[in-house]
């Protein structure tokens, strides 16, 4: 896991796609939600594209809408465990 460079009440640090590069990591996760860019979209990118991860094929999909159920957020989190738990070390 990254630490972001953000004040300490918050979780995240907002990046442009220029930005993609600040922090190497062995995967990275997309939004699934439609109208964002897919897998094969940020392989294609000029600047995401670069990413070590990215270059690996190590791209997951994160789900970021409100799961109210056990069972979905078992789905939801089985789907984020298997980029990881299938990925090597890149970085």
């Amino acid at each position: 896991m990254v630490q972001p460079d953000a004040a300490p009440e918050t979780f995240w640090e907002t990046l442009s796609m220029e930005q993609a590069l600040k922090y190497p990591a062995d995967v990275v996760f997309h939004s699934s939600r439609l109208g964002t860019l897919t897998a094969e979209e940020i392989q294609a990118h000029p600047t995401l594209g670069q990413h070590p991860a990215v270059q690996a094929g190590q791209i997951g999909g994160w789900n970021q809408d409100f799961i109210m159920s056990y069972q979905g957020m078992t789905a939801a989190l089985n789907a984020t465990i298997e980029p990881v738990v299938a990925a090597s070390k890149v970085t």
